[in-house]
């Protein structure tokens, strides 16, 4: 990053980087970009997302406008019992072999959503173990149902976001009254826990930390309103990082997030990556009425998380903007290039390496998270 070492100071202290990123348009228009996972030492990687009404995965380098991600699989359709669904589904997120090779060479883990039909009121979590061009074999697709004895009354929707290592995390909502926390799954004991931090707690991003026979893990999400705390305030949106260990069933090192490190904007955590001595996350919040994209950059400490710095995305004249994903320094999401039409972005924004050394201190190093296995 060619900036001066003041200007650096100056980032540091205010906790968010000048300026803005810019986006490219990825994908065609419709398409939803939801989750990414590297796939090689080569910079490739997995992209899932939705068209509309079923699932997508990508294969190749990061897209670009020179690389706007034409190829891609879009013909996935759950197939539930032996019989394809009928509803819409989506892919929220990838995992790959690069990581965790039992998931087998050539195949992908992807967790997301299905209607059974066109009529279904409810979200049913899926999670599919297979090839990229697809299966129509019901044993490459599993329901992922959070079960109602958990939530303590008839569950609605669940929606697995994000897997990696043998843990899946996201959301349910209750059918009647409707309100929602976040669940960890896990993949070889098939088993539920509930993940609340506060009345309503989403989780939509995990990352295993360690290699893949490690039980450490960070999570990030969402919540409000947080239980146990008299200094919270009973409403608005707050982001959050988490580590867990999935061995001792115990969370460690809470932080709270929020846009420029300012408490009293809306905001919410999508995506995780380990990168240089910390974590990229993909983020977005709500800013004078406007859901806007943002990249933060949390570097981790001897004591567990540093000071996040944060980049706004422009995507301007657009009313929107969605901080969906994250691999390295680049963000994914959702805008709106033209008048009713929905599409999806990445921008890419300056390297906090020299951020890092400079909040953290030449102790961080100690403590890198390697994107390799």
């Amino acid at each position: 990053m060619d900036r001066t070492t003041a200007f650096l100071l100056l980032l540091v202290v205010g906790g968010a980087f000048r300026g803005s990123a810019q986006v490219t348009q990825i994908f065609p228009d419709g398409y939803s970009v939801t989750g990414v996972r590297g796939s090689d030492a080569s910079g490739n990687m997995i992209i899932t997302g939705g068209t509309g009404t079923s699932p997508f995965f990508y294969s190749g380098t990061l897209p670009s406008s020179t690389n706007p991600g034409n190829t891609y699989t879009s013909n996935l359709v759950p197939i539930i019992n032996g019989s394809a669904v009928t509803g819409t589904s989506t892919f929220y997120g990838p995992n790959t072999p690069y990581y965790n090779s039992w998931i087998g060479a050539g195949n992908v883990l992807a967790v997301g959503t299905y209607k059974e039909t066109s009529s279904s009121t409810y979200q049913n979590g899926v999670m599919y173990l297979g090839p990229l061009a697809g299966s129509t074999s019901s044993s490459n697709w599993t329901t992922i149902k959070v079960p109602d004895s958990l939530a303590g009354q008839a569950v609605g929707d669940t929606i697995p976001h994000s897997t990696m290592g043998n843990l899946v995390v996201g959301n349910y909502n209750t059918a009647v009254p409707s309100s929602g926390q976040g669940f960890i799954y896990n993949i070889s004991a098939q088993s539920y826990k509930k993940l609340s931090f506060g009345d309503v707690t989403s989780a939509f991003g995990i990352w295993q930390n360690g290699g893949s026979s490690s039980s450490l893990y960070t999570i990030v999400g969402g919540y409000t309103s947080l239980l146990g705390s008299s200094s919270s305030p009973s409403e608005g949106q707050v982001g959050y990082i988490v580590n867990y260990d999935a061995s001792t069933d115990l969370f460690s090192s809470f932080t709270e997030l929020s846009f420029n490190n300012d408490r009293s904007l809306f905001t919410h955590i999508e995506g995780i990556d380990a990168y240089q001595d910390g974590f990229s996350l993909a983020a977005m919040s709500v800013q004078g009425g406007l859901l806007e994209a943002a990249y933060c950059f949390i570097p981790v400490t001897s004591s567990g998380f540093g000071t996040p710095t944060w980049q706004a995305i422009n995507t301007s004249p657009s009313p929107f903007a969605t901080g969906d994903t994250v691999i390295d320094n680049s963000v994914m999401g959702l805008y709106e290039p033209s008048s009713g039409v929905t599409a999806s972005f990445v921008a890419s924004v300056p390297e906090p390496s020299a951020l890092s050394l400079l909040a953290v201190g030449l102790g961080g190093l100690a403590l890198a998270r390697r994107r390799h296995p």
